[in-house]
């Protein structure tokens, strides 16, 4: 009894000097666990962001770690499976090369692999999932396909990596996950998309004939399929270089100078797709040969670098938050100076790509066609929920992956789809947010890209998400460039904002940039806006009418030449039908264009035109037995340009003389005798019926020039009988 009362005692006692919530709450955070080999002072920044969002940090130094003589990564995995449920781990920071930290070498494939890329894989995500077990047949190969079956393994814990030994790079790099971390959603709410062109129709790669993919394509589906109507603007840099370019609007060609402008600007995820190395990106272009041959070869591509390593290791600190890169390789931890780490060295806050060659059907459209593009589409999926972060998407990606779409791919062996779920890695913050939920606030400019021509009002329209919009300002300033002429006006009304500028007519065509500030008290986000300036569309109708006057039956001939190319062309036209008559027009100039004509006979014709047209056909037609003046009316004309709006052309009036020529009267003196007489009648009597084709058939004879020598011409010759 004295036992039980010097304990409640002693329990009364640390009651009183230690709050409650001190002897529990340890226990009930979720922990962030830290390993590495260096001094946790280096990553005092990231620790003391993390402590303030709530969680507990535990810094563990790898010799703590229980090991015998050959350390590797099952000693980490039994050491997580140990303290899991007790220490109530949810995050796992990985601070070290591999050389420090060592990843788990996968084989996605037993042994007899149908193809030489389907090699060991360095993966972290052995030490996400650490109940299952990765080694089903026992062979010490881990995580084979099919022997150690599909790697539907849940994810226990979620696991970054810093990849550097260094210890100022570590500190700089703690400091930019602690700068990410802060920040609220309206200043992470721009993506930036670089969309390289990937391959054409019936390119040959590695013995299979390839589909059509664009980068481009990809980009526009994630953002209309998961981040549109979120509060996120983006900014685009598709291949415009080459044949075949992508056909999607950019705000910018994609190219190495493009891409390299924008590393120091603030965006909150940056997506690109692009073949990849250990240490640089690609774009693919079709520069030589003909587009239309049916494929290119070969020697017709050419591969220019898009962005490298040393680019990002020695150039300007970038402010990018969540990059993903859809591209093979760039993660490579033997790499040493691998894109993926010197992104992250650079200022990145997370990157999540692939070890090795990631694989992906070049017909991939949607998520049941599997692949990598699967993979990175269900991460940007995830991430776009409110308090997902990025190590739990790559997790979840995974697993979905595995359930529902691994044998997506037919283009490539299985087994591939077992390699690509352990190639994707996450370097950086596990932790990340691109979306926390805070009060709102964010832009999306509905269309960052618009074009205008001199003389006209540029309008963007914009949506502000959020509950919370007091203390938001807005000013639109001219980006690196000399634009006082058009400061655009911005007007907020509710959680609209519309921005326009007025063009002079004296601005030179040519895009114009713009940025977008907005500000809440101290903090301010940015975001880049664009005018394309483009002549005004003009267009002359011409009709060719020799010397000015016109001798009866000869034809007229008409062409409308514009001066940008459309995607619909309408003409109206009217003309008096006693005096002019419609003979024919011409085909347009692509057979993909759909063309239609219409004419009543009774001075009122009809012409569209629908594809991508730069000039109408010609129409021709033919004036009468008639002597005086008439006019040909064009009296309207719409072309629909790239811009979203129709515009309407100017109607215009040509005039047209008519009357007997010397030449005209004296057409039908087939014999040369100086006058009109019954031998020219016979002479074209034995000819009628002629056609063209005919043997007998002159053209002299064939005097409404129809093609065919009839009594039509007779009665024209018979008229002019001398005398």
């Amino acid at each position: 009894m004295k036992k039980t009362i010097n304990f409640i005692i002693l329990v009364i006692f640390i009651l009183t000097i230690v709050p409650i919530h001190k002897v529990f709450s340890e226990e009930q955070k979720p922990c962030f666990l830290i390993i590495s080999k260096h001094s946790q002072a280096l990553l005092d920044e990231l620790v003391k962001s993390k402590e303030a969002a709530g969680f507990q940090v535990k810094y563990i130094n790898i010799d703590e770690i229980p090991h015998d003589d050959n350390f590797g990564p099952k000693d980490i995995r039994i050491f997580l499976k140990k303290n899991k449920n007790a220490w109530n781990i949810k995050y796992l920071l990985i601070v070290g090369t591999e050389d420090t930290v060592p990843m788990m070498y996968c084989s996605p494939a037993s042994e007899g692999a149908v193809s030489r890329d389907l090699v060991d894989t360095p993966t972290d995500f052995y030490y996400s999932s650490i109940y299952d077990d990765w080694d089903k047949d026992d062979d010490g190969r881990v995580g084979e396909y099919p022997d150690d079956g599909v790697a539907e393994h849940k994810a226990d814990i979620f696991v970054g990596r810093i990849p550097f030994d260094e210890p100022k790079t570590i500190s700089e790099i703690s400091k930019s996950m602690a700068e990410f971390d802060s920040l609220p959603d309206f200043q992470k709410a721009k993506m930036l998309f670089g969309g390289a062109m990937l391959g054409f129709q019936g390119e040959v790669w590695d013995d299979k004939v390839m589909e059509r993919t664009d980068g481009g394509e990809y980009c526009e589906k994630i953002y209309s399929e998961i981040f549109s109507g979120k509060g996120f603007s983006r900014y685009r840099l598709y291949e415009k270089d080459g044949f075949l370019p992508s056909p999607f609007q950019c705000e910018e060609p994609l190219n190495a100078e493009t891409f390299g402008y924008q590393i120091p600007n603030r965006y909150g995820l940056v997506l690109w797709t692009a073949h990849g190395s250990p240490e640089h990106i690609v774009r693919t272009v079709w520069n030589s040969g003909s587009a239309q041959k049916s494929s290119p070869s070969k020697a017709d591509l050419s591969q220019p670098r898009l962005l490298n390593s040393t680019q990002m290791m020695t150039g300007a600190k970038t402010r990018w938050g969540i990059v993903v890169s859809a591209s093979c390789s760039t993660s490579n931890p033997s790499a040493g100076t691998g894109l993926g780490a010197s992104v992250i060295r650079a200022g990145a806050s997370a990157y999540v790509g692939s070890t090795r060659v990631a694989w992906s059907p070049s017909y991939w459209r949607k998520l049941e066609d599997g692949g990598m593009d699967t993979i990175l589409y269900l991460f940007c999926q995830y991430l776009s929920t409110p308090g997902t972060s990025v190590g739990q998407a790559i997790a979840q990606a995974r697993v979905e992956f595995a359930k529902k779409y691994f044998f997506g791919d037919i283009e490539d062996p299985i087994e591939s789809a077992q390699m690509n779920i352990y190639n994707f890695n996450l370097y950086g913050d596990p932790s990340a947010c691109l979306i926390k939920g805070d009060a709102g606030g964010s832009v999306e400019i509905l269309e960052p890209s618009i074009s205008a021509s001199p003389g006209e009002v540029a309008k963007w329209e914009a949506n502000i998400s959020g509950d919370d919009l007091t203390g938001n300002t807005f000013q639109v300033i001219p980006d690196k460039q000399d634009m006082s002429w058009a400061v655009p006006e911005v007007v907020v009304t509710g959680n609209k904002l519309v921005l326009t500028a007025e063009i002079p007519l004296s601005v030179s065509p040519g895009k114009r940039f713009w940025i977008l500030h907005q500000k809440r008290g101290d903090l301010s986000s940015q975001i880049p806006i664009v005018l394309n300036i483009v002549p005004k569309p003009e267009a002359s109708f011409e009709f060719s009418s020799g010397d000015g006057v016109i001798i009866p039956f000869s034809r007229v001939k008409s062409s409308l030449n514009l001066t940008q190319k459309t995607k619909y062309l309408e003409v109206t036209l009217k003309y008096d039908p006693d005096k002019i008559k419609f003979v024919s027009i011409g085909q347009p100039s692509k057979k993909s264009d759909v063309f239609s004509f219409f004419d009543n006979h009774f001075g009122l014709a009809y012409i569209r035109v629908s594809g991508a047209s730069e000039v109408l056909p010609l129409i021709n037609f033919r004036v009468m037995k008639f002597t005086g003046k008439t006019s040909i009316d064009v009296s309207k004309i719409v072309a629909m340009t790239d811009r979203p709006e129709a515009l309407a052309i100017q109607s215009k009036s040509f005039e047209i003389t008519i009357g007997e020529k010397e030449l005209w009267i004296s057409r039908a003196d087939f014999d040369k005798s100086g006058k009109v007489d019954s031998f020219d009648l016979a002479l074209l009597l034995s000819r009628i019926g002629c056609t063209k084709q005919d043997p007998k058939y002159d053209p002299i004879y064939d005097l409404d020039g129809n093609g065919l020598i009839d009594f039509v011409d007779y009665s024209l010759a018979f008229k002019r009988i001398s005398g």
